[in-house]
């Protein structure tokens, strides 16, 4: 059997098991970092099932370039159904991590789309822990299936297993109305998105994501007292010693893979190499500490 064989073992429309032919997650997400996997699907009628109505308004995959991968997300999306999917993630996650096994690695789950079924949370859960001793990789989650009971009791289930995944809870105005603050999972966030920047996050949130469809001129550290995401705050920029602090004649936005604050660093850690990361993108950075 040849390899390209051994990738159609025998569904698709016709009753088949496909997996399709091409790198299933993604590290091209400019935001993320290349030393980021991302996990994308697109749900049916692009609507995840735990949407609140502020964001369905507010849904950065509507734009840019996602829109451009409806037909790659849609496809994950099929095949996220498949008995074959924990199988062949898990390997690509490996193959990566052995491949720059001198650097940490992360995945992303989901930079589009949601946890739609607890079986297919469940098929997760074993994807996280079949690579739990990759000493390079961690995994990090932003979900809004908090509010469902039993989702709930299987996030916390997964985060007790695995000390190598935070999740990351996210919620808006609408949801505070509607279901309250959840109490953080294990060292994971609860994350605010802010319809503007007069958009108070509630007590209890711990990191502010920005809307991204709208222009944002000011930079902002923090919003009320709770500390903005470094790469939307428009403050620091990926300078580190070593590294050029331009690209293409513009300084680059922080990106998750060195800021990190989501995926396995506390706000105490971030406040003591922040200073690393000096300047406005656009601008030549300041000062770089070693």
């Amino acid at each position: 059997m040849t390899e390209n064989e051994e990738r159609y073992i025998g569904s698709n429309e016709n009753g088949r098991l496909w997996v399709p032919e091409r790198n299933l997650l993604s590290n091209s997400i400019s935001k993320k970092g290349e030393m980021i996997l991302a996990w994308a699907m697109m749900m049916p009628h692009n609507l995840c099932p735990f949407a609140s109505e502020v964001c369905k308004r507010l849904c950065y995959t509507f734009v840019g370039n996602f829109p451009l991968q409806d037909g790659r997300h849609k496809e994950n999306y099929e095949f996220s159904k498949s008995p074959l999917f924990v199988d062949a993630i898990t390997k690509e996650i490996i193959r990566f991590a052995r491949e720059n096994r001198d650097r940490d690695v992360a995945v992303a789950i989901h930079e589009r789309g949601e946890f739609y079924g607890l079986e297919y949370l469940a098929k997760w859960a074993e994807i996280i822990f079949a690579t739990r001793r990759i000493g390079n990789l961690t995994f990090f989650i932003y979900t809004r299936s908090w509010r469902n009971p039993m989702f709930r009791e299987a996030l916390e289930r997964l985060a007790a297993d695995n000390g190598h995944v935070r999740i990351n809870l996210s919620l808006d105005a609408d949801m505070v109305i509607k279901f309250g603050v959840p109490k953080p999972i294990g060292d994971g966030r609860v994350v605010y998105l802010a319809e503007a920047d007069d958009d108070l996050p509630p007590a209890g949130a711990d990191l502010v994501l920005r809307n991204l469809r709208i222009r944002h001129d000011k930079p902002m550290e923090r919003i009320g007292e709770v500390l903005v995401c470094p790469n939307e705050s428009g403050l620091y920029i990926s300078q580190r010693q070593g590294e050029p602090s331009l690209q293409k004649g513009i300084c680059k936005r922080i990106q998750c893979q060195y800021c990190r604050l989501c995926i396995d660093r506390s706000e105490r850690f971030w406040d003591a190499v922040k200073g690393r990361y000096a300047g406005t993108p656009g601008e030549e950075p300041k000062v770089a500490m070693a």
